[in-house]
């Protein structure tokens, strides 16, 4: 009887070790696979990722701030959220009137040199065949049919 267990454990020994290398191969695969799933999924949704990873820290920064201003004014922090959050605004619009016209002045200096840089560029890019045939293949409004000024070829 001994001889018929002996042989069972032993036919049995080398099916244990291949259930467990399977196991093994198929945890580091699910592994794998999950790993591989989240880089995709960051890599095709990056930009919501950066978003929300944003939306939170603002949410962290504010939390924070309404829980220290609650405690100070010794009012609760919903309070001292709506207080943090009036303040913020505040403090935004002030920026954007002590500082607005001088901001919309330069954008809109901004605005003339780029149009005058573009218009040197499309100058520039004339006086060449392979320039000519880029603005040619440029959509419209970039190459040469959107500078009512130039001449087309």
């Amino acid at each position: 009887m001994r001889d018929v267990n002996e042989a069972s454990d032993e036919r049995a020994a080398p099916l244990d070790r291949a259930a467990s290398a399977l196991e093994s191969i198929s945890t580091l695969l699910r592994l794998v696979v999950v790993a591989t799933a989240i880089v995709l999924l960051v890599a095709t949704l990056g930009e919501v990722v950066v978003i929300v990873f944003a939306a939170v820290l603002v949410a962290i920064l504010l939390r924070g701030a309404a829980a220290r201003a609650g405690r100070l004014a010794g009012i609760g922090a919903g309070w001292g959220l709506l207080a943090v959050v009036l303040l913020l605004f505040g403090f935004i619009g002030g920026l954007g009137w002590w500082f607005g016209p001088d901001l919309a002045q330069q954008a809109s200096q901004l605005q003339d040199s780029m149009n005058q840089q573009l218009g040197a560029l499309r100058a520039q890019m004339q006086q060449t065949d392979w320039g000519r045939s880029l603005l040619q293949q440029l959509p419209f409004g970039l190459g040469t049919e959107g500078d009512a000024n130039s001449t087309s070829s």
